[in-house]
């Protein structure tokens, strides 16, 4: 395992470690390998600083390693060795490793990876070797807000109109610290990487996050002598920023709105006092009126340069001439007139060779309007500080400024501490251990996130995402000096150049191929430099069309696989249908011919109680007759005064006549004489009961279906033939 691996793992596992666990006690974990490989030697704390430096990029104060002197004891990363005049030495201790296990097949992947993503951008990258391109990938990861691209404005160059339009170019202002061609490319091109992780692997960027996160904590916690704790308020922190912080926070930086949105609910949530200077609302102003001016612009090959997106644009316009109202109103910051708010004795603390002093360390500023509000800003401060005495808690040294230029930071930083030199504010420990007048926009974010804790803790990832599309964004300058080049050169080319630029794919390969630098385009660069945008534009283009065919075919062969598989399954499904279909027809006929017997039955039934009904009536009417006949003789017998028989003749007179008379009388409404009265009442009394009791068993519908014979004792369907359906009850 190499030495940028260890420091990336120390990292991520600090930053669970800062979850969880007391801040120090993280620290404490953190520094376990560095105080182990050191084990039996003196305990140095400038040693130990630079061991720090050199494994993981973080440079601490030798004083503060000093005041950590009893964690680190605490926590058996030292001992004490020696103690005399009650100053004690101690030496470091060896101790167990950090966990390794857990983020080292990940951070390894995502090393490789880089360095193929390196060298495939960058011929000048390929030619490094494994090493340094894995320890540029951390160094540059753990400082994304120092790089020197993020500090470069951009530039102020005027597109020409024509080939004879003479424009003056600045010249260039070449510093002792310029970096070499491969640190502006790795400049570049890691946050690239780290951007396109956000696309392609989700898992490893939330990785280099946790990285980026943690250094900024140990960064916050080891900056100062006495730093914050957990949960201390901010309500005694005086805080100014300068112009691009609350150009961010105005939401009018493409890239950075979520940053500058999140910065001002945490800065708000944790009570800091937000201060901007009159000097610095000019300059918001200055920078927002030259881009409304610029929408104006009538050279059509920079429209999408030179105008904002909608959204943007619309909040610039309403912006222009009321940025102070919105900052005092929608966000709650305070505007200070330095002119006014710092007394005359304290503003002749600081003259003329303090703002020598700091202008020499921001020579390389291309926009003079931009550094001249930046030494107002630093001599400011010190006047509003020189009148209190030194405090080494940030929280309460007074007026702080926050920025995101690193050059800026350390041109303040070292002004202040010689003014305070200078004037003999106090002894030199004391001096050392002042609480800067100027830090980092990552060190606000690390103290907001230390103090406050929860969701400040999601402006690490904003911080990231934000330094990194800014590093890579589509610089101004860098398309208008290729198009001024062109001009001088082929106006043909400028047109096609002109025509070109307008596609997002080319803007890309311009950025990907000039890394973000104006100078490195010249007159004999130029042309191909277009050819090498025009070739990677139509490379582009011709992946992103092969692309489109594989996932289209892809696509096609997926929905026809999807629709044969639907096919299939409604195929499935209509069989099923079928069958379940064909099982309700027989189920329903097997109800229905269960239902029709069932039916049969109960008319069966009715006509069997019809055809009791029946014989009754017969019987019943013979009855009836016997006794008419008997009466009818009693009184024929009387009227015609016919003598008495008696004995047995007497009997046969009295009751066999009668008995004849019912007898046959029965006989014939048994054989159905209809022309006689009483079959045709035997009938209909049949018939009535029939009818009443198949309506009784709820069958009568089904009555018309057949025909009965009372006498013969049959009922049977019409429909069918005589000999199936006759059918015997």
């Amino acid at each position: 395992m190499g030495h940028t691996e260890r420091a990336m793992i120390a990292y991520a596992v600090l930053k669970h470690q800062l979850a969880s666990a007391d801040l120090y006690e993280g620290l404490m974990v953190f520094f376990r390998p560095v105080t182990s490989s050191l084990a039996g030697r003196l305990f140095v704390p400038s040693e130990l600083a630079t061991e720090l430096v050199n494994r993981y990029a973080l440079r601490v104060p030798a004083l503060v390693l000093e005041s950590l002197v009893e964690r680190m004891s605490n926590a058996g990363l030292i001992r004490k060795r020696t103690e005399r005049d009650r100053v004690a030495s101690y030496e470091y201790v060896a101790s167990d490793d950090i966990v390794t296990n857990a983020s080292l097949p990940k951070i390894t992947d995502l090393l490789d990876r880089f360095k193929e993503f390196a060298r495939k951008q960058s011929s000048e990258l390929s030619e490094l070797s494994d090493a340094s391109l894995d320890d540029a990938l951390f160094d540059r990861l753990v400082r994304i807000e120092s790089l020197e691209i993020l500090s470069r404005r951009d530039g102020l160059e005027v597109p020409k109109h024509t080939a004879r339009t003479i424009t003056l170019r600045k010249k260039d202002v070449v510093t002792t610290d310029d970096k070499s061609q491969i640190d502006l490319h790795l400049d570049y091109v890691v946050p690239r990487f780290i951007l396109a992780l956000t696309e392609s692997d989700a898992e490893g960027f939330d990785l280099l996050n946790d990285i980026a996160s943690a250094n900024l904590a140990a960064e916050t916690l080891l900056t100062y002598r006495e730093p914050p704790r957990r949960g201390e308020a901010l309500d005694e922190f005086d805080l100014y920023l300068d112009a691009p912080l609350c150009l961010d926070i105005l939401g009018v930086n493409p890239g950075r709105e979520e940053y500058g949105q999140q910065l001002s609910q945490e800065l708000k949530r944790a009570g800091c006092r937000v201060y901007v200077f009159l000097h610095s609302i000019s300059e918001i102003e200055r920078v927002l009126d030259a881009r409304k001016q610029s929408y104006l612009s009538g050279i059509t090959p920079f429209d999408r340069y030179q105008v904002d997106p909608p959204r943007v644009r619309d909040l610039v316009n309403a912006l222009v001439g009321h940025t102070e109202q919105v900052l005092i109103e929608q966000f709650g910051f305070q505007v200070i007139d330095s002119a006014a708010a710092i007394p005359a004795g304290r503003r002749a603390s600081v003259g003329a060779e303090e703002e020598k002093a700091i202008r020499d360390q921001l020579v390389g500023w291309k926009n003079a309007d931009g550094r001249e509000v930046d030494v107002a800003t630093c001599c400011d401060l010190i006047r509003m500080r020189s009148g209190m005495d030194i405090q080494t808690r940030i929280q309460k040294a007074g007026a702080i400024l926050a920025t995101r230029n690193a050059v800026l930071a350390r041109a303040a930083n070292a002004t202040w501490k010689t003014w305070l030199t200078g004037k003999n504010k106090g002894s030199r420990e004391r001096i050392r251990n002042a609480a800067p007048l100027a830090i980092l926009d990552k060190q606000l974010v690390g103290l907001l996130w230390i103090t406050q804790g929860g969701q400040a803790g999601s402006i690490g990832r904003a911080h990231l995402v934000a330094n990194c599309a800014a590093a890579i964004a589509t610089r101004k300058d860098v398309i208008t000096r290729v198009y001024n080049t062109l001009l001088e050169t082929s106006e043909q080319s400028a047109k096609i150049f002109s025509a070109l630029i307008n596609d997002q794919r080319a803007e890309r390969a311009l950025m990907d191929t000039t890394f973000g630098d104006p100078d490195v385009i010249t007159d004999e660069s130029v042309l191909p430099l277009l050819e090498k945008v025009r070739m990677a534009t139509a490379q582009e283009v011709e992946s992103a069309k092969n692309k489109e065919i594989i996932d289209l075919t892809s696509a096609f062969r997926q929905r026809n696989g999807k629709l044969a598989e639907k096919a299939a399954q409604l195929g499935l499904e209509r069989d099923s249908a079928v069958a379940m279909r064909v099982a309700a027809e027989e189920r329903v006929s097997d109800l229905e011919r269960a239902e029709r017997r069932r039916k049969e039955k109960l008319i069966f039934r009715s006509f069997k109680h019809a055809r009791y009904v029946y014989i009754a009536a017969v019987v019943g009417i013979s009855f009836i007759l016997g006794l008419l006949t008997y009466a009818i003789q009693r009184v024929l017998i009387s009227d015609l005064a016919q003598p008495v028989l008696s004995g047995v003749w007497a009997q046969v007179q009295q009751f066999g006549i009668p008995g004849i008379i019912t007898a046959f009388s029965g006989l014939g409404l048994a054989w159905d004489i209809p022309e006689l009265i009483g079959g045709r009442v035997r009938n209909q009394v049949s018939e009535t009961a029939f009818r009443l009791f198949a309506e009784r068993n709820d069958v009568s519908a089904l009555l018309e279906e057949y025909v009965w014979d009372f006498k013969a004792n049959t009922i049977k369907p019409q429909q069918r033939p005589a000999a199936d359906e006759s059918v015997s009850s």
